[in-house]
């Protein structure tokens, strides 16, 4: 935002739906976040091993336990128990992340091709989401397989705060229109787009 307020930016226009998208893909790419953060908190990045896309040698881990595993009044690294966290509390947890990584990809895989249809202008912000979320699932798969490297980690979340900033831009870039303000080019006057 403070590049915004030094730079000229030219306002992206696009549909109202595209808008939308971009709100929604923002409040995803954050609730992701939080389960990293979550993640990292408990010290559930391992949890699931190596193995990527399988945890613990299975596509669904048997007898993942999420109501100790998200219990936000359970003081942290222990259950209500006072016994520590268990693997199946942890296991719940990194899994958690991995489904909600599916949710990014498809969110903001699907804002970026919309984008990329909308011309030029937008087309630049299409590329620059896809690489951003390409960078990141492709980070955050090397940290699990290669076993939480420190390096890689930082680059994980260093990559989870790219792909914030840039919807975070590119939301604040957008100027919406009416659905209805579209004129289908089958419709135009040859050698025109719109009326």
């Amino acid at each position: 935002l403070a590049l915004r307020h030094t730079y000229r930016v030219e306002p992206l226009r696009v549909p109202a739906a595209v808008k939308a998208h971009a709100t929604l893909a923002l409040g995803v790419v954050a609730l992701q976040i939080a389960l990293g953060g979550w993640v990292s908190t408990n010290y559930a990045a391992l949890a699931c091993g190596n193995g990527f896309p399988s945890c613990q040698g299975a596509a669904w881990p048997a007898g993942m336990d999420f109501a100790n595993g998200f219990d936000l009044t359970r003081d942290m690294g222990r259950m209500d128990s006072g016994g520590y966290i268990t693997l199946q509390a942890l296991t719940a947890i990194h899994f958690a992340h991995r489904l909600m990584a599916y949710v990014v990809l498809g969110v903001v895989g699907w804002l970026a091709w919309r984008l990329s249809r909308l011309g030029p202008g937008a087309r630049t912000w299409a590329l620059g989401l896809a690489f951003a979320l390409t960078a990141q699932i492709a980070l955050g798969i090397a940290t699990v397989v290669w076993g939480q490297p420190l390096l890689l980690a930082v680059a994980h979340n260093a990559g989870a705060a790219v792909l914030l900033g840039t919807l975070v831009a590119l939301r604040s870039t957008i100027q919406s229109f009416p659905s209805s303000a579209l004129t289908p080019a089958w419709n135009a006057s040859p050698g025109r787009l719109s009326s």
